[in-house]
Formats: C-alpha cells, sequence, structure tokens
C-alpha cells in the first residue's frame, strides 16, 4: 500500500512537471510573439515616420508620443549634418508631398480575422471570411 502511495506521489509530482514546463513555454513563446510584433510596429512607425504623421488618429497615445520623440530625434539629427548646410530655397522643396516616402502598398499583408470583413475597394475589394487567412 505504502508503495502504491509513493507511485501516486511521483506521478502527481511528474504531472505537475510536466504542466509547470508546458506554462512556462507557452508564456515564452507568448513573450517571443509580442516582442515580434512590437518591434515589427515599431520599424514601420519608423521606416515611414513622415507619412505616418497622416496617420496618428489609427495610432495608441504612446505610439504617436513615440512617433513624435523619434520624429524629434531625426529632424534633430539631419539639420546637424545635412539640412543646416542646404541653401534657404532647397528647405521649400522639402516640405512638398511627393518628397514624403509612402509604404509600398504593394506587399503582401497576411492576418487572421475573428469577423467577416471587407478589404479594398471596386475592383480590388476581397471578401475574407472570420477565421481565413
Amino acid at each position: 500500500n505504502n508503495n502504491n502511495n509513493n507511485n501516486n506521489t511521483n506521478s502527481n509530482e511528474s504531472q505537475l512537471q510536466l504542466v509547470a514546463e508546458i506554462t512556462k513555454l507557452d508564456a515564452q513563446r507568448t513573450q517571443f510573439v509580442l516582442q515580434d510584433w512590437l518591434a515589427l510596429r515599431l520599424s514601420k512607425l519608423e521606416d515611414h515616420a513622415l507619412y505616418n504623421r497622416q496617420l496618428v488618429h489609427r495610432m495608441s497615445d504612446n505610439e504617436v508620443q513615440y512617433l513624435k520623440s523619434y520624429g524629434e530625434l531625426l529632424e534633430q539629427h539631419f539639420s546637424r549634418t545635412v539640412l543646416n548646410h542646404l541653401p534657404q530655397e532647397a528647405w521649400k522643396q522639402l516640405d512638398d508631398a511627393t518628397m514624403v516616402e509612402e509604404p509600398d502598398w504593394d506587399r503582401f499583408v497576411f492576418c487572421r480575422t475573428t469577423t467577416a470583413v471587407e478589404i479594398g475597394t471596386g475592383d480590388n475589394a476581397a471578401d475574407h471570411a472570420a477565421g481565413s487567412s
């Protein structure tokens, strides 16, 4: 009878260790996914900082603050290294809308939706059912 108790105790401990390891692994996976997502989000903000100024209504308060801080640092850097050495007439051209680089709108983006959505307009419209990629 004592052997059965020891076997049950060892079995329970093994199961608890397995559950703890699986939980730890899942937490690490979740942490990796979140860190990767945040790094990608920040790179998108930085890569098209000037263009993203038009999209602040779609961003969180933290993203807007980050974009402002990044823009100020970028402006200081460019002023010190390039802009202060340009003639004043050249500055006016820099404010032209055609000088602001847009993201590549033809690049593919993959996502999974939780509800049905329509993406695009006109001939480019596509319906996606919930759960589809």
